[in-house]
């Protein structure tokens, strides 16, 4: 759980003060898998496609539009957002937090296939 919550918080200040997106469309919605056993806190969601689905590159094109003002460097570098490389995030988390994200972080920065593209390349820091 602890982890969980790190991970939430991490992305908690995905976009904190960052340029709002204009792209159409509200994405999709995920809802964890359902399970009869205590939730996993380190491996993906048997839901979490949303990388496979994605353009990396296009992803970065995005993310350097309305991310980078906040996560430095393509999200190598903190700024008003933490880093985001190498945080072992989940497309899921990602998605979830730009939807609907904890503290500062302006929801819904980046929507529809942008957003998809966007998980795509923060999971291609990972």
């Amino acid at each position: 759980m602890g982890i969980v919550i790190a991970v939430v918080s991490a992305l908690a200040v995905f976009v904190v003060g960052c340029g709002g997106g204009d792209d159409e469309g509200a994405g999709g919605s995920t809802t964890p898998a359902a399970t009869t056993q205590a939730p996993a806190t380190d491996t993906a969601p048997a839901t979490d496609t949303t990388a496979e689905e994605g353009d990396v590159a296009a992803g970065k094109t995005t993310f350097e539009g309305s991310c980078q003002g906040c996560h430095q460097q393509g999200g190598t570098v903190a700024g008003a957002g933490p880093v985001l490389a190498g945080k072992g995030l989940t497309a899921d988390a990602i998605e979830t937090q730009i939807k609907t994200p904890r503290n500062q972080m302006p929801a819904n920065l980046v929507q529809g296939e942008d957003l998809t593209n966007v998980v795509a390349f923060v999971l291609s820091i990972q």
